[in-house]
């Protein structure tokens, strides 16, 4: 863009500043209502449970450690010799770093008493770690968007509108889970390589902010590893390929290619250099083998899983309205140092987006989960193309007629998109206003209401123990983890004080109804139904999950069976 085009452009906005600062604020409260709103419910769900829990581990201990003496912490599928280290029983089903992440919020949890307070402040560290990535995301291409810092504030609203109605995304965020730290990790990394790294990969870059940013990538690729392993492949592998591409564009010579380059390579070699022995330790070559073997994961297994990544991304995320804008940018394509500006980032994070579906699709299991980050990525791609768009229209004669053109195909992708989506959109909202309780949530009520320390009970149930651990500190037996006969036969032996058979889940169903046939314990009929989860963030099932993620209280009305606890007397 020329400079009396750019002054144009920025006086334009000047004159608009009010209505856009209103509408800005505006978009902030609506997606921090939808993002935000009711962060206490519902309680924590079995795998929100098991990052507390071991969070809590890590105050007591030092490290996540499964066995206190009193209660098991383990949540992974698999036989409990396979991931848990024998040395100092440590659990090594997934890095730590979400468990220490997770200290911070269970620290501050334990000031207060109520469940739902509880749960808000294990939660918030989280989400506000989720925020940060998308704002990092978002100003990794400021400079490109607009003159002056005013001139980020269209993108800014049009990023904000993508967000609030990626319901996938919020819900994922609100997790005290790794998702919002991979969002955190990855919107640092993509700041750093499009701020500091490739304007220096170009000719003429700047040496000192170069050696900053190889820095800084360091160091978020190792937290990345230490988070969610298969993310930090993904962003090295995109990584690998933009050092060879932009090298190659400003180098003559192969040489020249690898110098230019090197401030991305040796953070790869280093970053893999220590990686390696952490990869050793919680033994991810032999977990990864005991995980496709179970799932008996094949090339077949490995198509089936990049459909469902593309139905996951086209259904629920941008790719649809992506690959439409791509379409007509390349229909329409043209030339000009402005436009290659702009090119660059889009065409560097859709490269991303393939990286990330190419390695993902390996893992035996699919859980939309693994490819929430994807969204503020996607959505920024599409702000880029936008204004790209826009940019390309004369600016005389025809402008008018080309401008109402893209903004009605706009509008009417926009329509599409909230058509499409209004049903967890909808639900999104109905959450707000009438907040999700689950089954976790009416029998923690449940227990505490009763007469005596829930500290002191202990439970026998089949799934979401480590929740109950957490929100009742009580002992939680059931689910019989230990390795050899004789230790599931002293389990099987304990006389618990309440029994809690979740009918939902079949896994250990029978051994936990076994202990009701000693006798003496009263039924207590829970207003909720049976559900197989407190709730899970997930919308796309994806083949593995019993049900999605639910926006109303299920009711037994609802022709689900009651949720049933039994309790023994427990002041005898």
């Amino acid at each position: 863009m020329s400079d009396s085009n750019q002054a144009a452009e920025a006086l334009a906005t000047a004159s608009k500043r009010p209505a856009l600062r209103v509408t800005l604020s505006l978009m902030l409260i609506v997606f921090g209502t939808l993002q935000l709103k009711h962060l206490s419910h519902p309680l924590l769900w079995q795998d929100e449970g098991e990052t507390a829990m071991f969070g809590r581990r890590v105050l007591e201990f030092g490290y996540p450690k499964v066995s206190d003496g009193r209660n098991i912490v383990y949540g992974m599928g698999l036989p409990l010799e396979v991931a848990v280290d024998e040395e100092n029983d440590a659990y090594i089903g997934s890095l730590w770093g979400q468990y220490y992440f997770a200290a911070l919020g269970v620290a501050l949890s334990d000031a207060v008493e109520d469940s739902g307070w509880q749960t808000a402040l294990v939660r918030l560290p989280f989400v506000l770690a989720g925020l940060i990535g998308l704002l990092l995301v978002l100003l990794s291409v400021q400079p490109l968007l607009a003159p002056g810092r005013s001139g980020l504030w269209p993108a800014a609203i049009a990023y904000l509108v993508l967000l609030s109605v990626s319901t996938s995304l919020i819900l994922h965020l609100r997790e005290a889970r790794y998702y919002p730290l991979v969002v955190l990790l990855l919107g640092g990394i993509v700041f750093v390589h499009q701020r500091m790294l490739v304007p220096a990969l170009r000719v003429g870059g700047e040496p000192g902010r170069s050696t900053l940013g190889a820095a800084w990538l360091t160091l978020l690729l190792l937290l990345l590893f230490n988070v969610f392993y298969p993310a930090a492949a993904s962003v090295m592998l995109w990584l690998g390929i933009e050092a060879l591409w932009l090298g190659w564009r400003n180098a003559s010579t192969p040489t020249g290619l690898l110098a230019r380059g090197a401030k991305i390579w040796i953070p790869l070699v280093l970053v893999t250099a220590v990686c390696i022995p952490i990869a050793l330790f919680f033994e991810i070559p032999q977990l990864s083998r005991s995980m496709s073997e179970r799932w008996s994961f094949g090339w077949s297994h490995y198509v089936a899983n990049l459909g469902l990544i593309l139905g996951y991304l086209l259904r629920f995320e941008m790719l649809v309205p992506v690959l439409l804008a791509e379409a007509v940018i390349l229909a329409t394509r043209r030339r000009s140092a402005s436009e290659d500006g702009l090119r660059q980032p889009a065409v560097s994070l859709l490269v991303l987006c393939v990286t990330w579906t190419l390695v993902g699709a390996r893992n035996p299991i699919f859980f939309e989960r693994y490819f929430v980050p994807l969204s503020p990525v996607l959505s920024l791609i599409l702000v880029i193309d936008v204004i790209l768009l826009l940019r390309r229209l004369p600016k005389r004669g025809r402008a008018v007629g080309g401008r109402l053109a893209l903004q009605t195909g706009a509008l009417v992708v926009g329509v599409a998109i909230v058509v499409l989506r209004w049903p967890e959109l909808h639900g999104r909202i109905v959450e707000i206003f009438v907040p999700y309780r689950g089954p976790v949530d009416l029998i923690v009520e449940a227990l505490r209401g009763r007469p005596g320390d829930p500290a002191a009970l202990t439970i026998a149930t089949n799934y979401e123990a480590e929740s109950l651990m957490f929100h009742l500190g009580s002992r939680v037996v059931g689910r019989f983890h230990a390795a050899t006969a004789d230790a599931n036969a002293a389990e099987a032996a304990v006389v618990p004080d309440v029994v809690i058979p979740r009918t939902a889940q079949p896994k250990r169903l029978s051994e936990v109804r076994r202990y009701l046939t000693r006798g003496g314990y009263e039924p207590m009929r829970l207003p909720i139904a049976d559900w197989p989860y407190n709730n899970v963030p997930e919308l796309f099932d994806g083949g593995v999950l019993v049900t999605p993620h639910r926006f109303r209280t299920p009711e037994p009305e609802e022709g689900l069976p009651p949720l049933l606890i039994y309790v023994r007397d427990i002041s005898a």
